[in-house]
């Protein structure tokens, strides 16, 4: 608590005091004034050292030649928090023109609005805890519109910055657990939609070593392969591809001979037509 009374400068270094005299008394009071001077010295530089602790390089830099906590604290905040009517402003726009980003958790970034309406605080403009919550609904994306709209409907007089944190950081939990649920449903079923087509192809599994096993061939009734790999199948319809192109060209060498010896008399023909059959 001291370092932050000390960095603030609400303690202040006890001040010298002219002692006169040569008395006991007086010898006591002097050692009683130093002693004071120099716990507050220590406990300066701890706030200090507390201070640089915890600023990376560039704001190190800024503080590391402040003479005092209350020094080195103020120096950050002309940094950080700013002065004057353009940082008010400023403030005041980031609070109420921000939009909470979906993929992110919503809880750090409520805390920074109420954080920045804390600085303008110590400004010296105050924002009522029912504006900041106001600020925080309006900053909700659009997959919060209807909670938006319920809180919106909330009397003023009962808004606050807590009450509508925790209605939104359920509504979050929520969502969260509902996203969650249909990832893990379309999941499964692209899961068991992959059991299903690999049990509709024919005779495939697993043996018990593991390894994929052929089915049985419904054309030769031999195990090893498939229909469309069988090789006896592709042969049988190979030949028999062969063996009816031969039949119809001899049948169509018989027409045209018959066709042929038509322009004769009919008793010649028929003779003809009878010795190519016998044959």
């Amino acid at each position: 608590m001291y370092i932050t009374n000390i960095a603030e400068g609400k303690e202040q270094c006890p001040s010298q005091i002219l002692v006169t005299g040569m008395g006991d008394d007086a010898a006591k009071a002097h050692a009683a004034q130093i002693e004071k001077i120099e716990d507050w010295d220590r406990r300066n530089k701890e706030a200090k050292a507390q201070i640089t602790l915890t600023l990376s390089d560039e704001p190190l830099s800024r503080v590391i030649h402040a003479v005092s906590a209350a020094d080195a604290w103020d120096k950050l905040n002309r940094r950080y928090e700013g002065r004057g009517h353009q940082m008010i402003a400023q403030l005041i726009g980031e609070i109420f023109c921000t939009t909470f980003m979906n993929n992110s958790s919503l809880k750090p970034q409520m805390n920074t609005i109420r954080h920045k309406a804390h600085i303008l605080q110590t400004l010296n403009h105050s924002l009522t805890d029912s504006l900041v919550a106001i600020a925080i609904i309006h900053s909700l994306p659009e997959t919060y519109s209807t909670l938006k709209t319920i809180l919106l409907s909330t009397p003023e007089d009962k808004l606050s910055s807590d009450a509508i944190i925790n209605h939104i950081l359920v509504k979050e939990k929520s969502q969260k657990s509902q996203s969650t649920s249909q990832t893990a449903f379309v999941a499964h079923l692209g899961k068991g939609k992959g059991k299903a087509q690999d049990k509709g192809k024919e005779g495939q599994g697993k043996g018990a070593d593991g390894k994929p096993k052929l089915g049985k061939c419904a054309y030769c009734k031999k195990k090893g392969h498939y229909k469309a790999e069988c090789r006896k199948m592709k042969h049988d319809l190979e030949e028999k591809g062969e063996g009816g192109s031969e039949k119809k060209s001899t049948e169509a060498l018989r027409a045209k001979v018959a066709r042929a010896e038509s322009d004769n008399d009919d008793e010649h023909i028929h003779l003809f037509m009878a010795q190519m059959l016998q044959e």
